[in-house]
C-alpha cells in the first residue's frame, strides 16, 4: 500500500477510543443502580474487565485494548480476546491495532501543520499539486473542501474499477490509481463523507512537504509530542506486533 492510504496503527489512540466505549458500556449497565452502588462498582478492576469483554464481544472485533486515565494517571489498563482471527496469540498491551479512519484525524493535523508553516493553502486546487493526475473536474476542488468533506466528490470505493482490487487482501495499491479511480465531484458545497477526501489530502501533503506522508506525520507530529507507538508506515518489526482482524 502507499503511504496516503495505509491505515496508522496505534495502540494509544485505540485505547482512547475503546475507553469511549467502556465507558459507555459501564454507563447503561449501571442505569439501575444508585450513584453510589454504582461508584463502588465502577472502580472495581473485574467490573470493567467484564465491561471490556462485554462491548468486545458485542462489536465482533477479535481483540481490544482499554486504558482510563483520571488527571493524568492510570486508573486501569486491561486487554480481551486475540490479537489473531487464529486465536493463537492474546492481546497484550503492546498489541497494535489499525486506526482505520482515525488516520483523517492525523491526516487533518498534519495538512493544518502545513498550512500554518506556508507550505500549503487552505485555498489552493487539488490541481496544483496533483496536475493531470486526478481526472477532470477534481482539479478545482480545494483544501479547505478536502478537509471539511464539503467536496462532493465521491468516494473511491464505489469505483467500479477497483472491484476485483478490493477482493484481494494481497493488493498492493498504488497512489495513481487511487487518483484516477476519484470521480468529479457531484455536489460541491454541501457535506458528503468520503473517502476520496482523504486520499487527495495524503498525496497532497506529501507533495508540498517534500517527503513521504509517514515521514512528515512522524517528524511534525509524532516526535514532537512523544508518540512512539502511532505510525503510518509499517516495518516488519511492527508488522509483528499488529492485530489481525477487525479493530
Amino acid at each position: 500500500m502507499t503511504g496516503c492510504v495505509r491505515a496508522l496503527l496505534s495502540r494509544a489512540a485505540l485505547q482512547a477510543l475503546i475507553v469511549v466505549t467502556v465507558a459507555s458500556s459501564a454507563a447503561f449497565a449501571a442505569a439501575d443502580s444508585s450513584p453510589q452502588q454504582y461508584a463502588a462498582r465502577a472502580a472495581t478492576p473485574s467490573v470493567l474487565q467484564e465491561t471490556l469483554d462485554a462491548a468486545r464481544e458485542k462489536s465482533g472485533a477479535p481483540g481490544a485494548q482499554a486504558t482510563i486515565f483520571l488527571n493524568g494517571q492510570l486508573i486501569w489498563a486491561g486487554t480481551s480476546g486475540v490479537a489473531g482471527l487464529d486465536g493463537s496469540e492474546p492481546v497484550t498491551a503492546s498489541t497494535l491495532f489499525s486506526l482505520a479512519s482515525v488516520t483523517k484525524t492525523y491526516t487533518a493535523v498534519l495538512t493544518l501543520r502545513l498550512v500554518e508553516d506556508g507550505q500549503l493553502g487552505l485555498d489552493d486546487r487539488v490541481g496544483r499539486w496533483l496536475g493531470r493526475r486526478v481526472r477532470s473536474g477534481v482539479g478545482a476542488t480545494t483544501v479547505r473542501q478536502l478537509l471539511g468533506m464539503t467536496s462532493g466528490l465521491p468516494d473511491y470505493t464505489e469505483a467500479p474499477q477497483l472491484a476485483r482490487a478490493f477482493e484481494d487482501p494481497n493488493h498492493r495499491w498504488s497512489e495513481r490509481e487511487l487518483l484516477r479511480a476519484i470521480g468529479p465531484p457531484r455536489r460541491a458545497g454541501r457535506y458528503l463523507y468520503s473517502n476520496s477526501n482523504y486520499i487527495l489530502l495524503g498525496a497532497i501533503d506529501a507533495r508540498a512537504g517534500g517527503e513521504r506522508v509517514g515521514a512528515l506525520l512522524a517528524r511534525m507530529i509524532l516526535e514532537p509530542l512523544q508518540i512512539s507507538d502511532t505510525f503510518l508506515d509499517r516495518a516488519k518489526l511492527e508488522a509483528a506486533r499488529f492485530e489481525i482482524g477487525r479493530a
